[in-house]
């Protein structure tokens, strides 16, 4: 069964099939392949990207790092990059999280929104608005 499904990915992520390149992953070391499979969900997901935001030079002391995750809960990257983040040398770099999940209560959420310098709850922002917000951070 695996390798009729293994068989069926190509052509259906060649034909503009929105699949999870999570899935491919199982199925596929193919480097292209898994380019058009993260095109053809991010063309599905994101069918109207907000058109970039006007703005002069950059003009901060630090050099700004947002993170944007859909895993700020407990979840295994959460637990992967919390210590990461923590870890920040913040004299030089503003350390911005962007969690696009809901707030799962957990205690993990709540220790790596914690280690944000400032965090963007974008769980029901329209990307506009989260771009919009990072720009005046």
């Amino acid at each position: 069964r695996a390798a009729q499904i293994g068989a069926q990915m190509a052509p259906r992520i060649l034909a503009g099939e929105p699949i999870s390149p999570w899935t491919l992953l199982g199925y596929s070391a193919d480097e292209m392949l898994q380019l058009r499979c993260a095109r053809n969900t991010i063309a599905e997901r994101f069918a109207i990207l907000p058109t970039p935001l006007a703005g002069g030079p950059y003009r901060h002391g630090r050099i700004k790092l947002a993170y944007v995750s859909s895993d700020v809960a407990h979840h295994p990257v959460a637990t992967q990059i919390v210590q990461l983040i923590e870890s920040h040398d913040r004299s030089r770099f503003e350390v911005i999280g962007v969690g696009t999940n809901p707030d799962d209560g957990s205690a993990q959420r709540r220790r790596l929104v914690a280690a944000f310098e400032t965090f963007i709850d974008a769980a029901k922002l329209p990307a506009e608005a989260v771009a919009r917000q990072l720009r005046q951070k």
